[in-house]
């Protein structure tokens, strides 16, 4: 294998790394380090191998052997078919994660152990390998097989954060639900309050979480908050079936993530420390997610990343579809500034009275403030030269006597403009003779 878990510093190391430090520095190294499988879950010893000594006849690779093997199913065994060997220019091996097509829950059935899956080459992920012929086939061309299947998220987040862009478009199903390693992964933010069961989720660590843990459960707290209950989501692993090798594996890992998110919180390194998960949430205590299995836990600690965006494992408290990020407002800015009100007249100075298209049976007259009255436009639906010449002689006699109105009664005028309003000439002949009276 190129990497493990170096037990002392808490860090995944590469065997090609160790073997270009110098002579004295890699001799320290690895006389404290502590090398064990990169899976939590696993944490077989490795040896380091090829390299301490460069004057072999034919030059070896860097890399590190597992003595006694590696736990059923783990996703870092060569043989599991999980993953694609590559060789450098230099000969050394790296070995990058296979493509997988299928997420399923872990089967607790050992009398399966020696079957495998139709058509794919390989064994499930909870079933072990024992033709030595299809193990060498298995590892070398894992990511051309047309089905591969695991129950180990990590093999999934693995591949999809390798090439996130491409990797994003290919298929992915999750027990039993099909779709695209894009609409799969389903971040949990602010943006949304309900989740649907059973998608792959992932957020950010809290920094200063406390890792609770019971016979039951084990907890831990996320970033980000939920909007229904202002509370941090929490995510419940229910541990009551799993062993206590699971429980204290998944324990201590999540107590080195919280450790990591806080220096890198402190240190503002740009790194990240985030959770993978399948879960389901609680449908009345909303900031609470649920987690069935431990192979179901990925924990991602490195350099910052950013999915594809997804939104089918959301649902929207609006809409129950669209995110409000997305929901789009047809209102125009002059719209939101502007009321929509009926056509008035232009005065020529402040506003006497706003006339009326049509007649009513109630209209609404506004009250007269101002001092001068304006030429009235003619309305739509009426035409009148008479009015105008009549409201044009009440402009120049107000101006002649430099009378100055100061409130009109609006309620006089409007009932004198109801007793009136039979028709349309009536409704005018009333209003110039309403003015009239006031003015006397």
């Amino acid at each position: 294998m190129d990497r493990v878990f170096n037990e002392t510093t808490n860090e995944i190391e590469y065997a090609v790394n160790i073997k270009n430090m110098s002579k004295d520095l890699k001799a320290k190294h690895l006389e404290k380090a502590v090398f064990k499988c990169p899976n939590s879950l696993c944490r077989s010893e490795a040896t380091p191998c090829a390299m301490t000594r460069d004057d072999y006849e034919y030059k070896v690779a860097p890399y590190f052997g597992f003595k006694q093997g590696h736990v059923n199913n783990c996703v870092f065994d060569e043989d599991c078919g999980l993953l694609v060997e590559q060789k450098d220019k230099q000969g050394n091996t790296h070995y990058t994660q296979a493509y997988v097509t299928d997420l399923v829950a872990p089967t607790k059935n050992k009398n399966k152990s020696n079957q495998k899956v139709e058509n794919s080459g390989v064994n499930d992920t909870n079933q072990k390998t024992t033709n030595s012929k299809n193990k060498k086939k298995s590892h070398q061309k894992g990511g051309q097989k047309k089905t591969q299947i695991t129950s180990y998220l990590s093999a999934t987040t693995n591949f999809y954060l390798e090439d996130k862009s491409t990797h994003a478009k290919k298929n992915l199903s999750v027990l039993g639900r099909k779709g695209t390693y894009q609409s799969q992964y389903q971040m949990i933010s602010n943006r949304f309050s309900r989740y649907k069961d059973d998608y792959i989720f992932y957020s950010d660590i809290y920094s200063f979480s406390e890792i609770k843990h019971d016979d039951e459960s084990i907890q831990v707290t996320l970033l980000p908050k939920d909007s229904l209950t202002d509370k941090r989501y929490e995510l419940h692993l229910l541990c009551t079936n799993w062993s206590e090798q699971y429980k204290k594996a998944i324990v201590d890992e999540l107590e080195i993530a919280v450790n990591k998110s806080k220096i890198n919180y402190q240190q503002k390194s740009g790194k990240c420390t985030v959770l993978f998960f399948v879960g389901k949430q609680d449908k009345n205590k909303t900031n609470i997610f649920y987690c069935d299995f431990a192979e179901w836990l990925y924990v991602y600690s490195g350099e910052g990343f950013r999915l594809e965006y997804n939104r089918f494992g959301a649902v929207d408290n609006k809409t129950n579809q669209l995110p409000p990020s997305v929901t789009l407002d047809t209102t125009t800015d002059k719209e939101r500034a502007e009321p929509v009100v009926a056509p008035v007249a232009e005065l020529v100075a402040e506003p006497v009275v706003a006339p009326v298209a049509e007649p009513v049976a109630e209209p609404v007259v506004a009250p007269v403030v101002a001092p001068v009255v304006a030429p009235v436009a003619e309305p739509v639906s009426v035409h009148s030269s008479d009015l105008s010449n009549a409201q044009s002689k009440l402009v120049t006699k107000y101006q002649r006597q430099n009378t100055i109105i100061t409130e009109l009664d609006s309620h006089e005028i409007e009932s004198k403009m109801l007793s009136e309003n039979k028709n349309k000439s009536g409704f005018f002949k009333g209003l110039i003779r309403s003015i009239r009276n006031i003015w006397n």
